[in-house]
């Protein structure tokens, strides 16, 4: 019975929710799912345009460009909103900038080519408000450590995909599996025991980091 009410009670919140979502990318939305490209869930684009205007951002940090979609939404909900994205696959960067053209918010959103662990840090210029990970799951930490000097104090940390599927804290007959979802739990403790961070973990979408920036 409480199962039941679980899902009724997410299945309502899903449908009073999509009520505020802006359709404005679905042919982009489509276009991945037939291709196979995976994007941020829609509750937690909508969580995250939310801190953005809760925190009254003005430049946002993406790791993990795929096809622009994240950077787009954001920038076209936020329109004094500047977007610096970084991203090493030259095929999904050339898309995102065709994406970005088609839109017209070139001049909000610079990309970046290049693995966000060795780029030159000279390339991301200024100081963000919000830093947003979306790259590889297992990398998490040394992204955040690599570019935290840049976020503001106050300033948040978003990071997707932190409960992997729901899998987090279980077992699968993949060791190669096993050991990537070891690394994720590993950081998502690391993160909530960071005293430079006030963080929480949120059950939304494929699971949701939040911190802060404390100092």
């Amino acid at each position: 019975m409480l199962f039941a009410m679980k899902k009724t009670t997410s299945e309502y919140l899903e449908r009073l929710n999509t009520r505020v979502d802006d359709d404005a990318l679905f042919a982009l939305r489509t276009l991945a799912e037939k291709e196979g490209v995976p994007l941020i869930a829609a509750e937690s684009l909508r969580f995250l345009k939310q801190i953005v205007r809760m925190i009254d951002a003005e430049r946002v940090l993406e790791i993990g460009t795929a096809i622009g979609y994240t950077s787009l939404a954001l920038a076209l909900d936020a329109p004094g909103l500047h977007v610096v994205t970084i991203e090493r696959n030259e095929t999904m960067a050339r898309l995102s900038r065709a994406h970005f053209a088609e839109y017209d918010v070139e001049g909000r959103i610079t990309l970046v080519e290049g693995d966000a662990l060795s780029i030159d840090p000279a390339r991301i210029e200024g100081v963000f408000d919000l830093m947003f990970i979306d790259g590889a799951k297992a990398q998490s930490g040394r992204f955040l450590k690599r570019f935290e000097p840049q976020l503001r104090r106050g300033g948040v940390v978003v990071i997707d995909n932190v409960l992997f599927r729901e899998l987090i804290g279980t077992r699968t007959a993949s060791r190669h599996l096993n050991q990537l979802l070891r690394k994720i739990d590993t950081f998502n403790r690391e993160l909530i025991d960071d005293p430079a961070y006030d963080t929480v973990v949120h059950p939304i979408g494929d699971g949701l980091s939040v911190a802060i920036k404390k100092r």
